[in-house]
């Protein structure tokens, strides 16, 4: 995979040098500090049978690749009440979990949701935790599934680099937002409210997410759209009143450049500065001193297929213009093994082997089995829709593998995202120094807190040795040191079944160590 590495630019032809600012330090401290992660969980069938197990192969990221963080990985799963059904733990090796859940047999027929996340992930809100709706029958529940078949939909409108101003052409992207499955086929048309009568845009859906139509706003007028569907339905939407000056970002994403225009009809600023990062890691940075009608470029023979986010600064760290796109959608670095069949049969229970190929800089593999038509879900939604789309925005995406299919509209990918906010997190509060609040650290597999008292009182200071009779991690000896309150800690354990524990305190006598008691607690668990 291509490494991602910093530009620095000094745009508008001046050799002043200048500082680092604060946004740069602000996505440091969030690079280091408070790392992101995500997770794509596969499952070996869509639906199951009350009574049936689960098997699942997961994937854990960090900035589009994957993530060193973690090696818990939690699963839980609920009704639609949010009532806990069951819970489990799984240890990550190499960014990769493989497990099983046994669904009780006494589940009702539903839809139920699994949730699942790492330590880290348990620090920031819900949004960033994993979530798969699973449909569970029972053959004997009193409650049966019924298909939704009325999908509803509304539509809203998205000026690209989320601003809107007077006498500039700018890109509307048209969103349409469905609970259920979106109409196949819609368009529609943009008037001014004032003349109904005169067709100022049309435009047609290039998929089941969002269409696109440019336009450029006049002084005090307010545009409408009309979008209609295939079964006719009807929604109009309002374009936001165009601000009478202000900053504009338009982007275009090529094979070998992303290119970015700023326009500005407002009074200048001293500079600006444009920022470009990939999760949170800062990949391009320019100061502008003096804009021009022409494009600037930032290269990516040195990046990843991946979201950029470019965002535009006054001199005083506001925000004046931000906008997402996909770097290389063109051309998708995808790496595929060589797999061999070695032996193949389709009888109940028959053996199948294969081979596959090593991959240069590709340390291990994760092999998922499963029957085609019980995974239809994987042309809607995959591993690459997931990884390079779904976990970093907010919005509900209707067949998200559509973009990166052999026969992908890089225009409607675009399009999609000039319409989506940045969910990793947001400019104004990190650089105001504002942070998710560290719960819940990542350390090694499952690790404990412990203290030791000698006398109902702490034993300060002490050197506590530890025999455990181990499952997975084996027999093991830990020796810790207690702190000032007694306290200690250790971790890299993996086991399934109960451990046996002995201690001692070193050089204890007899008596001392017959009044020494040990209290042990988990240090990473469920939230």
């Amino acid at each position: 995979m291509k490494r991602i590495l910093l530009f620095c630019f000094l745009l508008a032809f001046s050799s002043r040098s200048y500082s680092q600012q604060s946004a740069d330090k602000a996505l440091q401290t969030l690079n280091e500090k408070f790392s992101q992660e995500n997770i794509y969980l596969l499952t070996d069938k869509d639906l199951y049978l009350s009574g049936e197990t689960v098997w699942f192969n997961a994937m854990v990221f960090r900035n589009f690749t994957i993530s060193d963080l973690s090696t818990n990985f939690f699963i839980e799963v609920y009704d639609r009440n949010k009532k806990q059904i069951l819970k489990k733990r799984f240890p990550i090796f190499n960014g990769a979990v493989q497990g099983s859940i046994q669904i009780p047999e006494s589940l009702n027929e539903d839809i139920y949701f699994f949730r699942a996340y790492t330590p880290m992930m348990s620090n920031l809100s819900e949004d960033f935790q994993y979530l798969k709706q699973i449909p569970v029958y029972n053959p004997d529940s009193p409650k049966k599934l019924v298909a939704d078949k009325a999908s509803s939909w509304s539509a809203t409108l998205h000026p690209e680099g989320n601003t809107f101003v007077q006498g500039i052409s700018s890109k509307i992207a048209v969103r349409i937002h469905s609970k259920g499955t979106p109409p196949s086929q819609w368009e529609g048309y943009v008037i001014e409210k004032n003349n109904p009568d005169n067709k100022i845009a049309t435009f047609k859906g290039l998929d089941g997410n969002v269409g696109i139509f440019t336009l450029i706003p006049e002084k005090d007028k307010i545009y409408e759209a009309f979008i209609t569907d295939n079964n006719g339905h009807q929604n109009t939407v309002t374009l936001p009143k165009a601000a009478e000056t202000g900053v504009n970002l338009q982007v275009i994403s090529e094979k070998d450049n992303i290119r970015y225009k700023i326009k500005n009809t407002a009074q200048g600023f001293p500079y600006y500065t444009v920022v470009a990062n990939i999760g949170d890691q800062l990949v391009y940075k320019a100061k502008i001193n003096q804009l021009k009608d022409v494009f600037q470029s930032i290269p990516t023979n040195q990046l990843i297929n991946s979201i950029l986010q470019i965002t535009v600064f006054d001199d005083k760290e506001n925000v004046l213009a931000s906008r997402m796109c996909f770097v290389m959608p063109q051309n998708l670095l995808v790496s595929v093994p060589e797999v061999k069949a070695k032996t193949l049969s389709t009888e109940k229970r028959g053996l199948n082997s294969f081979d596959i190929k090593a991959t240069k800089g590709v340390p291990s593999y994760t092999v998922a089995v499963f029957d085609p038509e019980d995974k239809k879900s994987l042309q809607d939604d995959n591993l690459l829709s997931s990884l390079w789309l779904s976990s970093s925005l907010t919005s509900k995406i209707d067949r998200p593998a559509q973009y990166f299919s052999e026969k992908r509209n890089i225009e409607a990918l675009d399009a999609l995202l000039i319409s989506e906010q940045w969910k990793m997190f947001d400019w104004k509060e990190i650089i105001a120094g504002k942070y998710p609040t560290i719960i819940n650290q990542s350390s090694k597999y499952i690790s404990y807190k412990g203290r030791v008292t000698v006398n109902a009182k702490p034993a300060i200071q002490q050197n506590l040795v530890m025999f455990v009779d181990g499952d997975l991690s084996g027999n093991q000896v830990f020796e810790v040191e207690t702190d000032s309150n007694g306290e200690f800690f250790f971790d890299n354990m993996i086991f399934e079944k109960p451990l046996k524990i002995t201690y001692q305190i070193n050089g204890a006598n007899a008596a001392l160590k017959s009044r020494t008691n040990v209290f042990i607690n988990p240090a990473n668990t469920f939230i």
